[in-house]
């Protein structure tokens, strides 16, 4: 568990009891500095081959892009980082014969904690409480 500004915050997986393969990932860490905590859940779709690998590229894809851009409104930066996200698992998905029917669901927190507000974007069927 990490804890920065009197927020803790913390990421596990669990496979469940039905798969055989973890389809799922997360991303729990600060982003640009200790004043900005990045909270996802990511669940690959099941049912089709690379859940696992459309999970992956999300979580790459959000954080590179959150990296990268550390000046904006963070709603909107938090909207565009799962944007490109699906865009990168769009170009996989037309490259690849194997996992073209491969997908996520997910959903996103940016914690400014000095501003005391919290941005999301949510995508499918994950919840958050």
């Amino acid at each position: 568990m990490k804890t920065t500004n009197n927020i803790s915050f913390y990421g596990e997986s669990n496979l469940g009891r039905r798969r055989t393969n973890n389809e799922d990932a997360f991303i729990a860490q600060t982003i640009w500095d200790n004043e900005n905590v990045l909270a996802v859940v990511i669940a690959g779709v099941g049912g089709y081959d690379g859940g696992e690998v459309a999970a992956a590229i999300a979580k790459s894809t959000i954080v590179e892009y959150l990296e990268n851009f550390p000046n904006g409104e963070r709603a909107n930066l938090l909207k565009q980082a799962v944007i490109e996200a699906n865009n990168e698992i769009l170009k996989s998905r037309s490259n690849s014969e194997e996992y073209k029917n491969m997908s996520c669901v997910l959903t996103a927190i940016l914690v400014e904690a000095k501003k005391g507000m919290i941005h999301m974007a949510h995508i499918g069927d994950t919840r958050l409480y």
